[in-house]
């Protein structure tokens, strides 16, 4: 009963930042600058910029240049090459 304790009072703010992770990669499927997403989902740019930091330090976005834009990392072929080459020897 105490673990559930613990995940309740775990924090409103980790709860709000699930929620926007899911938002955020439904949302970035195409490159978008940080003040488009800003702009969408009514917040400060500042604030946007602080999650998707934090969502591209987590792997879960890539940060793309030349504009500036973030977009939801794909696992793609390389995620799995290394466990086919571990089979092979």
């Amino acid at each position: 009963m105490e673990s559930s304790k613990a995940v309740h009072s775990a924090a409103p703010a980790e709860a709000l930042f699930l929620t926007i992770r899911q938002v955020l990669t439904t949302m970035l499927t195409e490159p978008k600058k940080d003040s488009e997403i800003a702009a969408e989902l009514d917040v400060s740019t500042a604030q946007v910029k602080a999650w998707l930091l934090r969502l591209v330090a987590e792997g879960v976005l890539e940060k793309r240049s030349r504009p500036v834009a973030y977009v939801v990392r794909q696992a793609g072929l390389f995620a799995s090459a290394p466990a086919d080459d571990q089979g092979i020897s």
